[in-house]
Formats: structure tokens, C-alpha cells, sequence
């Protein structure tokens, strides 16, 4: 059964998204990411363990 979406974790990936394509995976550091989103780092490890991590989901998608 699939996990219902969860919206931060969908504009986190969206945002990721967006600046891995402007500025590379490897200049995009997850500080980038959560300043883009005026988010606290905590929030992002609590739903990815990595930037890796992200970058898998948003391949497998």
C-alpha cells in the first residue's frame, strides 16, 4: 500500500529538483536546498538521510 504524499517532502523535492538542474547536484549542497525553502536542517534529515538519498527518489521517479 502506498504512503499518502507528504507535502514537505514533495516541495523539498521540488525545490531540489529545480537546483540540481541549475546548478548541479555536486554545487547544490542541502544548506542550499533549506535556504531556498527558509527551512531548519532538521526538518530535511527528518524525511531523507541523506542528499543522496534524494537524489535516488528523484531518479526513481
Amino acid at each position: 500500500m502506498n504512503e499518502p504524499a507528504n507535502p514537505l517532502r514533495e516541495t523539498i523535492k521540488s525545490t531540489a529538483r529545480r537546483l540540481f538542474a541549475s546548478e548541479g547536484y555536486d554545487q547544490t549542497p542541502v544548506e542550499r536546498i533549506l535556504d531556498e525553502l527558509s527551512l531548519p536542517r532538521h526538518l530535511f534529515f527528518a524525511l531523507f538521510s541523506s542528499k543522496d538519498e534524494l537524489l535516488e527518489e528523484l531518479w526513481s521517479e
